[in-house]
Formats: structure tokens, C-alpha cells, sequence
């Protein structure tokens, strides 16, 4: 070598101690840098593969535990049948249950829907995350009398927030959590102003 500028690229890869005051240090340089720098990046490949993957398997088992979570929620819908309130010809099945996520709230509310068969009205409210998220479904027979869209933006008006979709089933979401058990207890009354 005749200068260090022959050294070309230089890489310090690693650094330690050898005794007291005296340390070490490696490093790669010249003609064998091309074949670390593409080592290098075939690691990184291969970990970018491999965080994929594991992200990926963590989708996998979050889907299986919220299913296993609604299958264990289904549970509840046999209580709430057998507890609904009977009013002017339809009956009101309201439940609280926190720490669902939206998406199983929907799950849950097909099946209530489907228990409830005809001349129902299902509201189910969670709070998660801070958040009051409401789910209202009305049976096909009165979804033109009482439209859960309506239902669960009266509802969620009343908790600082609103929402809507569908006439059988509709979603919401509001702020006030405090004001939430007061105002499932008044659900009755807001039905009525529909």
C-alpha cells in the first residue's frame, strides 16, 4: 500500500477492551467492504422478511382471540333477551359491556339481532380506549317505524357525540362517559321521541 487513500471505504464494526487503558478496535476495509455492505443488506433483508412475518402471525392470533372474545360475549344474549324491556309492541334489549372493541360490538349485535327475531330493538354500549362506542340494530319489521340509525344518533347526541349508517344496524360513538349508565337507563324515552 502506498498511501491510505487505498484504503478506500472503512468501517469500524467493532470496539473493546483488551486491558486497562488499551482498547480494541476492528474494522473491514478496502476490496472486502463490497462483500460486507451486501451481507449487510441480506441481513437486513432477511429481517425485514422475518418482521413481516411476525406481523402478520400477530394479525392472525388478534383475529382468533377476538373471535374466541365474541364467542364468549354471545353469552350474554340469552340474559338479554330473557330481560328486555316490553314497550309499545316491541322489545328493548339494552346492555353495557366494556372493553369491546367496534368490530366485536358488531359482531355481537348480528347475533342479538338475529335472537331478537321480530319486534326488536338491541343497543349495546362499551367504553374503550376513553371512547363510548355504541351499536343499535332494530329488527326488519320496524326498521322503517324505528331506524337504528336514529336511534344511535339520539343516543349519541346525548353523550357528546353522533353517528349513523344503516337502518337494521347503525354505529356511534361519543365522549361523555360518565353520562353513559344515565342515559342507557333513559333509552325508553329518547325510542319514543323517534
Amino acid at each position: 500500500m502506498r498511501n491510505t487513500a487505498e484504503i478506500g471505504l472503512f468501517k469500524i464494526i467493532s470496539e473493546s477492551s483488551v486491558a486497562s487503558g488499551v482498547r480494541r478496535i476492528e474494522a473491514i476495509a478496502g476490496r472486502s467492504m463490497p462483500l460486507w455492505l451486501k451481507e449487510q443488506h441480506r441481513t437486513a433483508d432477511n429481517l425485514r422478511d422475518d418482521i413481516a412475518r411476525q406481523a402478520e402471525k400477530i394479525r392472525q392470533l388478534e383475529k382468533e382471540l377476538a373471535s374466541y372474545k365474541v364467542d364468549e360475549l354471545k353469552s350474554v344474549i340469552p340474559d338479554m333477551i330473557s330481560s328486555a324491556q316490553h314497550l309499545d309492541g316491541y322489545q328493548l334489549a339494552v346492555r353495557r359491556i366494556d372493553g369491546v372493541e367496534m368490530d366485536q360490538l358488531k359482531t355481537l349485535g348480528d347475533e342479538l339481532r338475529s335472537a331478537l327475531k321480530t319486534q326488536g330493538i338491541g343497543l349495546l354500549a362499551s367504553v374503550a380506549d376513553g371512547k363510548v362506542q355504541l351499536v343499535c340494530v332494530v329488527t326488519d319489521d320496524l326498521t322503517k317505524s324505528k331506524p337504528a340509525g336514529k336511534i344511535v344518533g339520539a343516543v349519541a347526541k346525548e353523550l357528546g357525540g353522533g353517528g349513523g349508517g344503516k337502518p337494521h344496524m347503525a354505529t356511534a360513538g361519543g365522549k361523555d362517559i360518565q353520562q353513559l349508565d344515565a342515559v342507557l337507563s333513559n333509552i325508553p324515552t329518547l325510542i319514543s321521541t323517534i
